[in-house]
């Protein structure tokens, strides 16, 4: 079985850039001194997070184990096809109701799969000399810098009104 929350492929990466501009670099080294104090000394940096999405598992509209839970539907379809959009994130009739009174049904979690993570983080940053050994540095960071929509999993719960459609988000858009 598929634990809840694991995700098949993750890919997390880093970096940081020194801008070559200013004082002993490539571009603009021989400038005056208030041209290198604002433009020399810049980097860059981002974080780059790729993932999968998590493995979901459809709920039956009928409780009839008598646990107190929702139970498993039963997987109707050898395959299930994904349509992949807000409105229908899977074929939602590949899963049916379950009938029998104390049986769980066959749809196990990773039947179907939710939607993945594509994010990218920027930052760009200098350093400023101050007296006695001080620096201060200025700072802009952009989170989700691409403004991609990190959407939540759809609802697998077969007596919801919106089973199998996605309708909100997990994570905030860009700041």
């Amino acid at each position: 079985d598929v634990a809840s929350g694991s995700a098949r492929h993750s890919i997390m990466t880093s970096w940081t850039y020194a801008l070559p501009i200013g004082k002993s670099q490539r571009l603009l080294s021989g400038a005056p001194a208030a041209v290198n104090m604002i433009a020399g000394g810049w980097s860059i940096n981002g974080i780059g997070t790729l993932r999968t999405g998590s493995p979901l598992q459809v709920a039956s509209k009928n409780n009839l184990l008598n646990t107190g839970t929702s139970n498993i539907a039963n997987k109707a379809c050898s395959s299930v096809s994904y349509p992949k959009t807000l409105a229908q994130w899977f074929d939602t009739s590949c899963f049916a109701d379950v009938t029998t009174p104390y049986v769980w049904g066959n749809a196990r979690r990773g039947s179907l799969w939710g939607p993945g993570v594509v994010n990218f983080d920027l930052a760009a940053f200098k350093s400023f000399r101050m007296p006695k050994e001080r620096s201060f540095e200025f700072r802009t960071e952009f989170f989700n810098a691409l403004n991609t929509p990190h959407f939540s999993n759809p609802n697998t719960s077969m007596s919801s009104g919106s089973y199998g459609m996605i309708t909100s988000t997990s994570l905030p858009p860009r700041e």
